[in-house]
């Protein structure tokens, strides 16, 4: 079954494969503040709608997003996300090769598995690897 695409734009794309429960978001190119927060806000809506069971937020084809728009996402985004998820959810995050987009990227993940309690939440540099842990 092909994956039904809720989200495909020049700065992301959001697939769901509701047989899996997965929802896979990519991040692509230069974000700025605005598709930054308006992708992830969108991913939140995909979350409300389909509570999906695992995630993978793939940020390897993203070259840059701001350390404000980074920061946002802890302060803002994850706070709301631990309020809506109603279930053990796993999250997957593949980080970018780019170094503008790693630095404090681990930092994050820490930081936002701690706030939300009932994500698992891990950092990998490989997709099947990634994809294995998921579907434990």
């Amino acid at each position: 079954m092909s994956p039904e695409i809720l989200l495909n734009n020049e700065v992301a794309r959001i697939e769901y494969l509701p047989q899996d429960s997965f929802l896979k978001l990519t991040l692509i190119g230069n974000l700025d503040k605005d598709d930054y927060q308006s992708t992830w806000n969108f991913l939140l809506d995909c979350i409300m709608d389909k509570q999906p069971k695992k995630i993978l937020v793939d940020q390897r084809p993203m070259t840059k997003a701001s350390i404000e728009s980074r920061a946002w996402l802890l302060v803002k985004w994850v706070p709301k996300f631990k309020n809506k998820v109603v279930h053990p959810t796993k999250v997957a995050v593949l980080f970018s090769k780019s170094l503008a987009v790693k630095i404090g990227g681990e930092f994050l993940v820490n930081a936002a598995s701690k706030e939300v309690e009932s994500a698992q939440l891990r950092v990998f540099q490989d997709e099947n690897e990634a994809l294995r842990w998921l579907q434990e």
